[in-house]
Protein backbone atom coordinates (compact mmCIF):
# COMPACT_ATOMS: atom_id res chain seq x y z
CA UNK A 1 0.00 0.00 0.00
CA UNK A 2 1.49 3.08 -1.03
CA UNK A 3 1.65 6.43 1.41
CA UNK A 4 1.22 10.03 0.10
CA UNK A 5 4.08 12.41 0.41
CA UNK A 6 4.37 15.41 2.01
CA UNK A 7 3.13 17.86 -0.41
CA UNK A 8 -0.28 15.21 -1.12
CA UNK A 9 -0.29 15.35 2.44
CA UNK A 10 -0.94 19.39 2.66
CA UNK A 11 -3.06 19.00 -0.51
CA UNK A 12 -5.67 16.23 1.54
CA UNK A 13 -5.77 18.52 4.45
CA UNK A 14 -6.24 22.05 2.60
CA UNK A 15 -8.97 20.21 0.82
CA UNK A 16 -10.49 18.19 4.29
CA UNK A 17 -10.62 21.70 5.75
CA UNK A 18 -12.40 23.32 2.81
CA UNK A 19 -14.98 20.44 2.47
CA UNK A 20 -15.58 20.57 6.29
CA UNK A 21 -15.89 24.70 6.13
CA UNK A 22 -18.33 24.73 2.92
CA UNK A 23 -20.14 22.01 5.14
CA UNK A 24 -20.65 23.48 8.29
CA UNK A 25 -24.21 25.22 8.74
CA UNK A 26 -22.26 28.46 10.13
CA UNK A 27 -20.39 28.98 6.76
CA UNK A 28 -22.95 31.37 5.59
CA UNK A 29 -22.16 33.79 8.63
CA UNK A 30 -18.16 33.78 8.65
CA UNK A 31 -16.22 36.65 7.41
CA UNK A 32 -14.23 36.73 4.08
CA UNK A 33 -10.69 38.13 5.32
CA UNK A 34 -8.93 38.25 8.57
CA UNK A 35 -10.03 42.45 8.84
CA UNK A 36 -13.72 41.88 7.75
CA UNK A 37 -15.85 42.52 10.85
CA UNK A 38 -19.38 41.95 9.39
CA UNK A 39 -20.06 38.68 10.26
CA UNK A 40 -21.84 36.87 12.54
CA UNK A 41 -18.79 34.98 13.40
CA UNK A 42 -15.30 36.23 13.09
CA UNK A 43 -12.46 33.90 12.11
CA UNK A 44 -9.25 34.74 12.31
CA UNK A 45 -6.03 32.88 11.16
CA UNK A 46 -3.56 36.01 12.22
CA UNK A 47 -2.07 33.87 15.01
CA UNK A 48 -1.25 31.12 13.39
CA UNK A 49 2.37 31.64 12.89
CA UNK A 50 2.49 32.52 16.72
CA UNK A 51 3.18 30.50 20.07
CA UNK A 52 1.40 29.84 22.86
CA UNK A 53 -1.94 28.12 24.45
CA UNK A 54 -3.67 31.60 23.73
CA UNK A 55 -4.43 34.42 22.20
CA UNK A 56 -6.52 38.12 22.85
CA UNK A 57 -8.94 39.97 21.20
CA UNK A 58 -9.68 43.48 22.21
CA UNK A 59 -13.10 45.42 21.68
CA UNK A 60 -12.43 49.36 21.59
CA UNK A 61 -15.41 50.95 22.80
CA UNK A 62 -16.91 54.24 21.05
CA UNK A 63 -16.10 57.66 22.98
CA UNK A 64 -18.82 58.79 25.18
CA UNK A 65 -17.52 62.61 25.71
CA UNK A 66 -19.52 65.57 23.84
CA UNK A 67 -16.18 66.90 22.30
CA UNK A 68 -15.77 70.95 22.52
CA UNK A 69 -17.24 73.81 20.47
CA UNK A 70 -16.27 76.51 18.98
CA UNK A 71 -13.26 78.44 20.64
CA UNK A 72 -13.28 76.38 24.11
CA UNK A 73 -10.55 74.95 25.14
CA UNK A 74 -9.43 71.45 24.12
CA UNK A 75 -6.37 70.51 25.65
CA UNK A 76 -7.10 69.24 28.87
CA UNK A 77 -10.33 67.58 27.99
CA UNK A 78 -9.32 64.73 26.08
CA UNK A 79 -10.96 61.36 26.18
CA UNK A 80 -8.82 58.22 27.11
CA UNK A 81 -9.49 55.14 24.74
CA UNK A 82 -11.26 52.16 26.50
CA UNK A 83 -10.53 48.53 26.07
CA UNK A 84 -12.00 45.77 26.77
CA UNK A 85 -9.89 42.48 25.98
CA UNK A 86 -10.76 38.92 26.13
CA UNK A 87 -8.25 35.85 25.47
CA UNK A 88 -9.21 32.39 23.87
CA UNK A 89 -7.58 29.49 24.63
CA UNK A 90 -6.58 27.13 21.92
CA UNK A 91 -7.50 22.87 21.58
CA UNK A 92 -6.43 20.46 19.65
CA UNK A 93 -8.78 18.59 18.08
CA UNK A 94 -8.35 15.19 16.20
CA UNK A 95 -10.19 11.99 14.49
CA UNK A 96 -8.64 8.98 12.64
CA UNK A 97 -10.28 6.51 10.75
CA UNK A 98 -8.28 2.90 10.39
CA UNK A 99 -8.85 0.44 7.47
CA UNK A 100 -8.80 -3.19 8.02
CA UNK A 101 -6.13 -3.88 5.13
CA UNK A 102 -5.63 -4.67 1.48
CA UNK A 103 -7.82 -7.69 0.81
CA UNK A 104 -10.95 -5.59 2.81
CA UNK A 105 -10.09 -3.11 0.59
CA UNK A 106 -9.73 -5.28 -2.51
CA UNK A 107 -13.29 -6.45 -1.58
CA UNK A 108 -15.05 -3.48 -1.80
CA UNK A 109 -15.68 -1.04 -5.24
CA UNK A 110 -15.04 1.72 -3.67
CA UNK A 111 -12.41 4.17 -3.00
CA UNK A 112 -11.61 3.54 0.93
CA UNK A 113 -8.69 6.79 1.00
CA UNK A 114 -11.08 9.10 -0.45
CA UNK A 115 -14.19 7.94 1.86
CA UNK A 116 -11.76 8.49 5.10
CA UNK A 117 -11.57 11.65 3.71
CA UNK A 118 -15.30 12.39 3.35
CA UNK A 119 -16.05 10.83 6.53
CA UNK A 120 -12.82 13.14 8.56
CA UNK A 121 -14.34 15.99 6.49
CA UNK A 122 -17.74 15.53 7.31
CA UNK A 123 -16.97 14.90 11.29
CA UNK A 124 -14.57 17.81 11.56
CA UNK A 125 -17.91 20.34 10.02
CA UNK A 126 -20.03 18.75 12.41
CA UNK A 127 -17.32 18.95 15.02
CA UNK A 128 -17.22 22.99 14.46
CA UNK A 129 -21.24 23.42 14.49
CA UNK A 130 -21.32 21.98 18.24
CA UNK A 131 -18.63 23.72 19.28
CA UNK A 132 -20.44 26.98 18.18
CA UNK A 133 -23.54 26.24 19.33
CA UNK A 134 -22.03 24.90 22.36
CA UNK A 135 -20.41 28.37 22.98
CA UNK A 136 -22.94 29.99 21.86
CA UNK A 137 -25.53 29.11 24.40
CA UNK A 138 -23.24 28.76 27.68
CA UNK A 139 -24.37 30.72 30.35
CA UNK A 140 -25.61 33.73 28.70
CA UNK A 141 -25.54 37.11 31.45
CA UNK A 142 -28.11 38.45 32.60
CA UNK A 143 -28.30 41.45 29.98
CA UNK A 144 -28.20 39.13 27.76
CA UNK A 145 -31.16 36.68 28.11
CA UNK A 146 -35.03 37.21 27.72
CA UNK A 147 -37.67 34.36 28.04
CA UNK A 148 -40.65 33.55 25.82
CA UNK A 149 -44.15 34.58 26.83
CA UNK A 150 -44.85 35.69 30.16
CA UNK A 151 -41.78 34.18 32.43
CA UNK A 152 -38.84 35.37 33.75
CA UNK A 153 -36.44 32.73 34.18
CA UNK A 154 -36.22 29.24 32.88
CA UNK A 155 -37.83 27.72 36.02
CA UNK A 156 -40.90 30.11 35.79
CA UNK A 157 -41.32 28.91 31.64
CA UNK A 158 -44.61 27.01 30.84
CA UNK A 159 -45.77 24.93 27.79
CA UNK A 160 -47.37 28.33 26.76
CA UNK A 161 -44.31 30.60 26.81
CA UNK A 162 -43.15 29.82 23.22
CA UNK A 163 -41.56 31.38 20.67
CA UNK A 164 -43.03 34.59 19.06
CA UNK A 165 -42.49 37.49 16.78
CA UNK A 166 -43.07 39.24 19.97
CA UNK A 167 -39.82 38.14 21.15
CA UNK A 168 -38.10 38.82 17.97
CA UNK A 169 -38.98 42.26 18.24
CA UNK A 170 -38.23 42.57 21.82
CA UNK A 171 -34.77 41.10 21.36
CA UNK A 172 -33.93 43.99 18.43
CA UNK A 173 -35.18 46.59 20.65
CA UNK A 174 -32.68 45.07 23.47
CA UNK A 175 -29.63 44.82 21.17
CA UNK A 176 -30.30 48.50 19.87
CA UNK A 177 -29.87 49.89 23.30
CA UNK A 178 -27.42 47.29 24.61
CA UNK A 179 -24.65 48.61 27.08
CA UNK A 180 -21.18 47.51 27.91
CA UNK A 181 -20.10 49.11 30.90
CA UNK A 182 -21.51 51.75 32.41
CA UNK A 183 -20.39 54.62 30.78
CA UNK A 184 -20.48 53.87 27.16
CA UNK A 185 -24.19 54.58 26.77
CA UNK A 186 -24.09 53.87 23.06
CA UNK A 187 -22.35 50.23 22.47
CA UNK A 188 -25.60 48.53 21.03
CA UNK A 189 -24.94 45.36 19.54
CA UNK A 190 -23.73 46.02 16.37
CA UNK A 191 -25.87 44.66 13.37
CA UNK A 192 -24.44 43.50 10.12
CA UNK A 193 -25.04 44.81 7.02
CA UNK A 194 -26.13 42.72 4.17
CA UNK A 195 -26.42 44.21 0.64
CA UNK A 196 -26.79 47.74 2.54
CA UNK A 197 -29.37 46.29 4.99
CA UNK A 198 -28.51 46.46 8.40
CA UNK A 199 -29.99 43.28 9.87
CA UNK A 200 -29.16 40.93 12.55
CA UNK A 201 -29.75 36.77 12.91
CA UNK A 202 -31.72 34.67 14.60
CA UNK A 203 -30.94 31.17 14.94
CA UNK A 204 -33.94 28.95 16.39
CA UNK A 205 -34.90 25.51 16.59
CA UNK A 206 -37.32 23.51 14.48
CA UNK A 207 -40.02 23.67 17.73
CA UNK A 208 -39.22 27.04 18.17
CA UNK A 209 -39.88 27.98 14.54
CA UNK A 210 -42.95 25.90 14.30
CA UNK A 211 -44.55 28.38 16.82
CA UNK A 212 -43.59 31.80 15.19
CA UNK A 213 -44.62 30.30 11.51
CA UNK A 214 -48.57 29.19 13.08
CA UNK A 215 -48.92 33.23 13.81
CA UNK A 216 -51.08 34.92 11.86
CA UNK A 217 -48.62 37.81 12.15
CA UNK A 218 -45.74 36.11 10.38
CA UNK A 219 -47.66 34.66 7.61
CA UNK A 220 -48.27 38.23 6.66
CA UNK A 221 -45.26 39.39 6.61
CA UNK A 222 -43.70 37.10 4.95
CA UNK A 223 -46.61 37.09 2.35
CA UNK A 224 -46.10 40.66 1.69
CA UNK A 225 -42.13 41.11 2.42
CA UNK A 226 -40.51 37.75 2.22
CA UNK A 227 -36.57 36.94 0.83
CA UNK A 228 -37.09 36.88 -3.51
CA UNK A 229 -34.23 37.09 -5.40
CA UNK A 230 -31.60 38.14 -2.81
CA UNK A 231 -27.80 36.87 -3.71
CA UNK A 232 -26.17 36.62 -0.48
CA UNK A 233 -25.31 32.69 0.83
CA UNK A 234 -26.65 33.92 4.36
CA UNK A 235 -30.45 34.12 3.02
CA UNK A 236 -29.91 29.93 1.66
CA UNK A 237 -32.49 28.67 3.75
CA UNK A 238 -33.59 31.37 5.93
CA UNK A 239 -37.42 30.85 7.15
CA UNK A 240 -37.86 34.91 6.67
CA UNK A 241 -37.35 38.37 7.85
CA UNK A 242 -39.49 39.71 11.03
CA UNK A 243 -38.80 43.34 12.10
CA UNK A 244 -35.40 43.58 10.13
CA UNK A 245 -34.57 40.28 12.04
CA UNK A 246 -33.17 37.67 9.49
CA UNK A 247 -34.87 34.20 11.11
CA UNK A 248 -32.57 30.81 10.64
CA UNK A 249 -33.81 27.06 11.74
CA UNK A 250 -31.16 24.93 12.97
CA UNK A 251 -31.69 21.20 14.40
CA UNK A 252 -28.88 21.67 16.75
CA UNK A 253 -29.96 24.59 18.98
CA UNK A 254 -29.80 23.03 22.49
CA UNK A 255 -32.85 22.05 23.94
CA UNK A 256 -33.09 21.90 27.87
CA UNK A 257 -35.50 20.88 30.67
CA UNK A 258 -36.95 23.93 31.87
CA UNK A 259 -39.95 24.71 34.13
CA UNK A 260 -40.81 23.95 37.75
CA UNK A 261 -39.06 20.57 38.31
CA UNK A 262 -38.16 20.54 34.46
CA UNK A 263 -41.26 19.34 33.30
CA UNK A 264 -41.13 21.36 30.20
CA UNK A 265 -39.47 20.82 27.16
CA UNK A 266 -37.12 24.19 26.32
CA UNK A 267 -34.79 25.44 23.34
CA UNK A 268 -32.38 28.78 23.71
CA UNK A 269 -32.72 30.50 20.31
CA UNK A 270 -29.68 32.95 19.41
CA UNK A 271 -30.14 36.29 18.69
CA UNK A 272 -26.93 37.71 17.04
CA UNK A 273 -25.12 40.57 16.16
CA UNK A 274 -21.88 41.27 14.35
CA UNK A 275 -18.66 39.64 16.30
CA UNK A 276 -21.05 37.40 18.25
CA UNK A 277 -18.78 33.96 18.17
CA UNK A 278 -15.07 34.29 17.35
CA UNK A 279 -13.23 31.46 15.70
CA UNK A 280 -9.34 31.55 15.79
CA UNK A 281 -7.39 28.92 13.81
CA UNK A 282 -3.46 28.13 14.80
CA UNK A 283 -2.86 24.98 12.69
CA UNK A 284 -5.20 24.12 9.91
CA UNK A 285 -6.30 20.83 9.64
CA UNK A 286 -3.08 18.11 8.63
CA UNK A 287 -3.59 14.94 6.87
CA UNK A 288 -1.97 12.31 8.21
CA UNK A 289 -1.20 8.14 7.02
CA UNK A 290 0.40 5.74 9.36
CA UNK A 291 0.79 2.41 7.63
CA UNK A 292 1.96 -0.61 9.89
CA UNK A 293 1.56 -4.60 10.11
CA UNK A 294 4.60 -4.71 7.12
CA UNK A 295 2.38 -2.08 5.05
CA UNK A 296 -0.59 -4.15 5.13
CA UNK A 297 -2.61 -1.89 6.74
CA UNK A 298 -2.88 1.86 7.27
CA UNK A 299 -4.86 4.89 9.31
CA UNK A 300 -5.98 8.07 8.08
CA UNK A 301 -6.08 10.92 10.48
CA UNK A 302 -7.07 14.59 10.68
CA UNK A 303 -6.84 17.31 13.13
CA UNK A 304 -7.03 21.52 13.73
CA UNK A 305 -5.89 23.34 16.53
CA UNK A 306 -8.62 26.26 16.94
CA UNK A 307 -10.24 28.09 19.38
CA UNK A 308 -14.22 28.48 19.85
CA UNK A 309 -15.96 31.55 21.83
CA UNK A 310 -18.18 34.00 22.54
CA UNK A 311 -16.95 37.28 23.14
CA UNK A 312 -17.67 38.81 26.26
CA UNK A 313 -16.19 42.31 27.48
CA UNK A 314 -16.97 43.74 30.99
CA UNK A 315 -18.37 40.95 32.05
CA UNK A 316 -21.53 40.87 29.20
CA UNK A 317 -22.05 39.09 26.17
CA UNK A 318 -20.98 40.95 23.60
CA UNK A 319 -23.34 40.24 20.92
CA UNK A 320 -25.84 37.91 21.45
CA UNK A 321 -29.10 37.27 23.34
CA UNK A 322 -30.45 34.19 24.30
CA UNK A 323 -33.96 33.55 23.94
CA UNK A 324 -35.60 30.97 26.00
CA UNK A 325 -39.18 29.72 25.11
CA UNK A 326 -40.82 26.25 25.68
CA UNK A 327 -40.35 24.42 22.68
CA UNK A 328 -43.59 21.89 22.70
CA UNK A 329 -42.66 18.65 20.99
CA UNK A 330 -45.36 17.78 18.54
Amino acid sequence: MDTIGPAQKQLWGKDTWRAAIQEIFFAKFLNKKNDDFNAIVYMTDAFKKEKGGQFWISLMTPLVGEGVEDDAILEGNEEQLLYYDMSLTLKEYVHAVRLKGKLTEQKVAVDMRADAKAALSDWLSRKIDRLCVDKFSASPSAGRNLFGGVATSDVSITVTDVMSTTLISKAKRKAQMATIGTTNAESKIRPIKIEGKEMYVCLLHPYQSKAIKAESAWQQAQREANIRGEKNPIFSGALGIWDGVLLHEYERIKQYPWGAGGAVNGARALFCGAQALAIGVHQYPTWEEKTFDFNRKAAFATGVIMAVDKPKFNAEDFAVIALDTAAVVD
